[in-house]
């Protein structure tokens, strides 16, 4: 009986599947290559890709696993002993904005290798949303300048909406939903800013739904409903330029066979690649006034599946379920295979 009444449930570090990836890019002079960080369970471990070591990890929920971290963006020329920025963590239907201070120490060993002490502070719990979220951004007030960099948060939902959250008064200012009210499998946010913001959604029946956050003119009618419209105001009280917003239907992308499980724009926001369950990835070029669109390449190759995809400047990179990595030129050629994982 003594030996039974010893024995208790201790929590340990979770096994499991990675569930979200994301590269931290830090000043030249802390390092040359990025940090990574993975979503395990409901941890974020960091890794140094200068060693291939993981350096820290962080518990960021209790019970819900991560599905997907975005980034902060902090001026290049930082520089010093430390850096600091913003990370937002969402899983299910949580999300939360932390502090990530890097703070770079010396090495008694050697000179040569830095060594780094990292610290996670949490800034933000929104409360939970009535549906899963599937991409979280965050947003300055002007798109001209930086200087209220990352005063919101643009967060996508799958029944097709994204809320406008203010960080510092952390109250909701706005949800913004598609008239194609549909659930979603995937979704993915274009733009810095409110006025700027297209967002790509993947839905259940194979397709691809573009839209936009315009602007709305405002109502003639004293008291007239405005469900789905943003007043913005800044933390200072200044009223800005475009204080309406709705939902704007762009185009609709037609030709999976399958359920869209991932999308990814181009860095200016003319190309879309969706990946899905027929085992495809297509490259998508939208026009200038985005109505027009073309399908660039068919992308064929994988034996299962895909999961994920990316888009670099002449490069499209997809992982699927049959353990491999593939990279492919623009024009829908392969480039290479990659097989790692078992």
């Amino acid at each position: 009986m003594a030996e039974q009444s010893s024995c208790c449930l201790q929590r340990g570090q979770y096994l499991g599947e990675i569930s979200a990836l994301c590269f931290l890019h830090l000043p030249p002079d802390f390092s040359s290559l990025p940090f990574l960080l993975a979503g395990t369970g409901s941890q974020i471990l960091v890794y140094d890709l200068t060693t291939g070591k993981m350096i820290k990890s962080f518990d960021v929920f209790d019970g819900i696993r991560v599905h997907g971290v975005s980034l902060q963006t902090f001026n290049e020329h930082l520089s010093g002993s430390h850096v600091t920025l913003n990370i937002a963590v969402y899983g299910e239907r949580r999300v939360k904005v932390f502090s990530l201070q890097i703070q770079r120490v010396s090495n008694s060993q050697t000179e040569q290798q830095a060594c780094f002490h990292l610290t996670l502070s949490l800034l933000l719990l929104l409360p939970k949303f009535s549906h899963w979220v599937l991409d979280v951004s965050f947003l300055k007030w002007d798109g001209a300048t930086s200087s209220n960099n990352g005063d919101c948060l643009a967060i996508g939902c799958s029944d097709n909406s994204v809320h406008i959250w203010d960080m510092l008064r952390c109250s909701l200012l706005s949800r913004v939903r598609c008239s194609e009210r549909c659930l979603l499998y995937s979704m993915r946010i274009w733009g810095d800013d409110v006025g700027s913001l297209r967002v790509a959604s993947g839905t259940i029946l194979n397709e691809v739904l573009v839209w936009k956050v315009g602007c709305k003119a405002a109502p003639d009618v004293i008291g007239s409903p405005t469900e789905d419209v943003l007043h913005l105001t800044s933390h200072e009280g200044r009223q800005l330029p475009c204080q309406q917003y709705e939902a704007v239907n762009i185009c609709k992308l037609i030709g999976h066979e399958g359920s869209i499980f991932r999308l990814a724009w181009s860095a200016d926001g003319f190309k879309l690649v969706s990946v899905s369950d027929d085992r495809s990835a297509r490259i998508w070029t939208l026009g200038a006034n985005a109505s027009n669109h073309v399908v660039d390449s068919v992308l064929f190759g994988h034996s299962a599946r895909i999961w994920d995809c990316y888009i670099f400047d002449s490069l499209i990179i997809t992982a699927g379920e049959d353990c491999t990595c593939r990279v492919w030129g623009m024009d829908g050629t392969q480039l290479t295979r990659i097989r790692e994982h078992v």
